[in-house]
């Protein structure tokens, strides 16, 4: 399995309008309520609608994200665009469609989605009526009804539009500065620790037949790890470290903050201890403790962003706890304030 990490405007680009149409979760993003209200205020209302047309919350730009890696080299916002362009409109639907989620969790077959793709009209039934019971949002729906070559030129125009209103072109550079570093972690990890490392604790059993592993930076995203497959690879959106994103060398690390914030807590002190005697579920946590799912999954999603849960991702996501990070945390904290200790004069 190999690793490469593929920083890009265009990544980014979609997991913004991902972001803003998963409203619930993106307030718990870094940039908050704040960041949602930023980018709607820079956004007319006509832009507004129309997207809205589309939701799926927001499904449907993660779909995108395997057309941003095959697009040719230098994957700018422009160079991906003009590779949506150069797709014939009834190809480009038959992607959107087979990596849609409501067509993978209803298993409806490839022949049906390629067949309704091409203008069969029972396999397009098939289709349509599992679009209209997706969960996610009218957007399916809505694009359906549309012929190939308009529902292209929907989704193009959306990402024109954004591109040129909303989007900020300054956070290449902050991609790319994250990449680097990464790149000069992979000489010295393997491929599970990197994607461990970058991911905070994120690793998976490879029992599917993956090939490559795609790391994708983003700063919307943060804390979060947007997950997609791509023909035989795995693509991690993961968050771009905290130092980047910062010019104060004074700051503490954010591994550092995070580990103390997340140990103070009692909830996630006892699924810690939990934990200690051994990987377990989600629902396993929720036994336990007797709290509720999304109470549990909140806890642990802190506990991962400090280091101190790792996930493998198989046929169940299974938690264990990253007990190399336990010791560390002394020593960091003792080194930084060490580092930050001045002689009076």
């Amino acid at each position: 399995m190999r690793i490469e990490i593929d920083p890009s405007p265009a990544y980014e680009l979609l997991f913004e309008l991902f972001a803003l149409d998963n409203p619930d979760d993106s307030a718990q993003y870094a940039g908050g309520e704040a960041w949602l209200d930023e980018i709607r205020g820079r956004l007319p209302a006509d832009f507004l609608q129309d997207f809205a047309e589309l939701r799926t919350g927001g499904e449907m730009w993660l779909v995108l994200l395997g057309l941003v890696y095959d697009t040719p080299a230098p994957k700018t916002i422009e160079a991906f665009l003009d590779h949506l362009r150069s797709f014939d409109p009834d190809e480009f639907r038959a992607h959107l469609l087979a990596n849609a989620w409501f067509t993978k969790e209803q298993e409806i077959a490839t022949e049906v989605i390629q067949q309704a793709a091409a203008g069969d009209s029972d396999a397009y039934q098939v289709i349509c009526e599992a679009a209209d019971g997706c969960s996610c949002g009218p957007g399916w729906a809505n694009l359906l009804v549309l012929s190939a070559d308009k529902a292209k030129s929907t989704i193009i125009d959306i990402l024109e539009r954004y591109a040129e209103k909303a989007f900020d072109p300054e956070v290449s550079k902050l991609l790319d500065r994250d990449a680097r570093a990464k790149r000069v972690l992979a000489t010295s990890l393997s491929p599970a620790e990197l994607v461990e490392r970058a991911t905070n604790g994120i690793t998976f059993a490879n029992d599917e037949g993956v090939e490559a592993v795609i790391l994708i930076p983003s700063v919307v995203i943060r804390p979060f790890v947007v997950i997609t497959d791509h023909t035989a690879g795995r693509m991690f959106g993961y968050s771009v470290d905290e130092e980047f994103l910062t010019g104060d060398d004074d700051a503490p690390p954010t591994w550092l903050v995070d580990f103390y914030k997340a140990i103070g807590d009692d909830k996630r002190l006892r699924i810690l201890t939990v934990l200690a005697q051994g990987e377990t579920t989600l629902g396993t946590l929720v036994d336990r403790l007797d709290l509720a799912k999304s109470t549990v999954h909140h806890h642990l999603r802190l506990l991962r962003t400090a280091g101190l849960v790792r996930v493998t991702i198989g046929e169940e996501h299974i938690f264990s706890l990253r007990t190399g990070a336990v010791p560390q945390a002394g020593p960091l904290l003792e080194t930084y304030l060490k580092e930050h200790t001045h002689p009076q004069e």
